[in-house]
């Protein structure tokens, strides 16, 4: 189950992308996770916004898991729910966390890993899903250099989305959305923690 959130519409403009999607996983301890989805216009406003349901793995399913249960979180339980509830549907999906790659093969738009290149061992790090890592500085230069990655399958990806990238990332920091949905998703939860006033 899922909640929604809708904004003001796409302000159409001569980009390539109009709607970004930005989609994150939310560690919330023993409360659980939940997923957020937000779309954005190619200046990074948003459009809509949406989230799952709190998700509790047991001990049990933990442990059956084992390393496959955080592609399992963001790809089952998060990136295909929310994606198919998506009213505006993106012209590119963005993450940060690496799981989420393998939604890829289930979505017909890229999916691209952005996030800061911290080393120069960041490419030798990278997860098992990656391919082609491409870096990609802000056309503005208000806004630190990235790293974006496409899944290993679609390596054609990240080369068919860098003109797009940049028109936005020229306008906004293409890493930032993440830290809004995660804020989003504590507000939320704290919320629906809060006990009902009588």
């Amino acid at each position: 189950m899922s909640e929604a959130i809708d904004t003001a519409g796409t302000v159409s403009g001569a980009h390539d992308l109009q709607r970004l999607a930005f989609l994150w996983l939310e560690d919330l301890g023993e409360g659980g996770f939940r997923g957020g989805a937000l779309v954005t216009d190619h200046r990074g406003a948003p459009i809509e916004f949406r989230c799952t349901s709190p998700v509790r793995p047991t001990r049990l399913q933990r442990t059956l898991y084992g390393g496959t249960l955080p592609t399992c979180m963001c790809v089952e339980l998060t990136g295909r729910p929310l994606m198919k509830e998506l009213s505006e549907q993106p012209d590119v999906v963005l993450v940060a966390q690496p799981g989420f790659l393998e939604l890829r093969d289930d979505i017909d738009c890229p999916v691209l890993m952005v996030g800061r290149q911290e080393s120069a061992d960041a490419e030798a790090e990278a997860p098992a899903e990656a391919s082609k890592s491409v870096p990609l500085s802000s056309p503005s230069g208000r806004f630190a250099p990235i790293v974006v990655t496409c899944h290993w399958r679609h390596p054609e990806d990240a080369d068919a989305s860098l003109r797009g990238l940049g028109a936005a990332f020229a306008r906004f920091d293409l890493t930032e959305p993440f830290s809004r949905i995660k804020t989003a998703l504590t507000l939320i939860h704290e919320q629906d923690a809060a006990p009902e006033s009588p």
